[in-house]
């Protein structure tokens, strides 16, 4: 019989030292995990470390019509947080001012000389900006920037002479963005996204473990997109620009995404080996998406080397097709462009799919 007390009980932090080593030894001996483990982080250093927090500009819409030489013209120029653009015609311009699109205009015209010395006579500049009401935040910063532009100018002149650059103002009314039109349209494609990689993925994964083929049906979309959609509108007044016809378009819009989405789950667990490689590899389909998708950060912060393929991808594509119809207020024709691009999304990942799948 053996005596109990001679029997020594593991101090616990033995216990835990041991289940440390043999965690560390089960995450060693699987290389897919062990390799997505060690990526990650780096991927999330790289995309904060390259988001331009402190460099971003302000797009300063410059009218046809107006001066692009003299002096107003060149010290705007030479400011680091405006970016001129003069590629925009007065249609695209007013239609931006009024959806909050275009933040300011600027029309900059020569008037008349004026002697500001004994002998010496300088050209008279007015400067009009436009203003839209739907975006009131950057048009503040942007009127600042200008303004201080233009006193700069005047200063620069002598104290007794006359002002050289007269600057007027204006207001487009139109309608307001908030800041849950940028926030929800980016987070029902996340859902969207999510429900379909975690939730497809992990049941395939299962299927194939025990060798059954069942259903793969994520959570009904409809009625997820539906919730989404009426929490935003009743608790913080999202804009529905037509009303039901933007939410049935919306719901249009979330099958086609659904159905892309879809594709990337069954490509994870075509990929994955076993359910802990699978966490990894969905994270690397959804995380540089969920960032680079202009859900939480514009993509304007982003390098302009980066900017192209953020616009393409599958959930950058989505956002921007809800924000169009629910903002905007287009009809979803309006939105093929997205739509193709993600069904280019889907037939691609659909044939990889088809190749690498097995249900063993």
């Amino acid at each position: 019989m053996v005596n109990k007390k001679t029997i020594k009980k593991p101090r616990q932090f033995v216990a835990f030292l041991a289940m440390t080593k043999a965690s560390v030894l089960m995450s060693l001996r699987n290389p897919t995990s062990l390799f997505f483990n060690f990526l990650f982080p780096f991927i999330f250093i790289t995309i904060f470390g390259l988001l331009n927090w402190e460099n971003a500009k302000f797009d300063l819409v410059v009218k046809p019509n107006s001066m692009k030489t003299g002096i107003v013209y060149e010290a705007l120029q030479k400011v680091d947080a405006l970016n001129l653009v003069t590629d925009k015609s007065e249609e695209q311009i007013l239609d931006g001012l009024k959806k909050g699109q275009v933040p300011v205009t600027l029309d900059v015209q020569e008037t008349g000389t004026v002697d500001v010395a004994p002998g010496v006579t300088m050209p008279v500049y007015d400067v009009h900006l436009d203003s839209s009401a739907g975006a009131p935040q950057a048009a503040g910063s942007i009127t600042s920037i200008v303004n201080a532009v233009v006193g700069q100018i005047n200063a620069s002149v002598s104290q007794n002479a006359p002002k050289i650059v007269n600057e007027t103002q204006s207001v487009v009314e139109g309608r307001k963005y908030q800041q849950i039109d940028f926030i929800l349209p980016g987070q029902l494609a996340f859902a969207l996204l999510s429900n379909a990689l975690f939730g497809i993925s992990f049941t395939i994964m299962m299927y194939k473990k025990n060798l059954i083929l069942k259903r793969y049906f994520a959570t009904p979309v409809i009625l997820q997109s539906t919730i989404i959609i009426a929490a935003g509108y009743f608790l913080f007044h999202f804009t529905l620009a037509n009303g039901w016809i933007t939410v049935l378009s919306m719901l249009v819009l979330s099958l086609v995404g659904i159905l892309v989405f879809l594709a990337f789950g069954l490509l994870a667990s075509s990929i994955a080996k076993n359910e802990d490689s699978l966490t990894p590899i969905t994270q690397l389909f959804m995380m540089p998406q969920l960032f680079l998708s202009g859900a939480f950060f514009p993509i304007e912060n982003f390098p302009k080397i980066i900017q192209p393929i953020a616009h393409v991808l599958p959930m950058t594509l989505l956002n921007e097709a809800f924000k169009k119809v629910a903002f905007e207020g287009v009809a979803l024709s309006t939105t093929l462009p997205q739509i193709g691009g993600l069904l280019a999304w889907g037939v691609g990942i659909y044939i990889l799919v088809l190749i690498l799948f097995k249900w063993e």
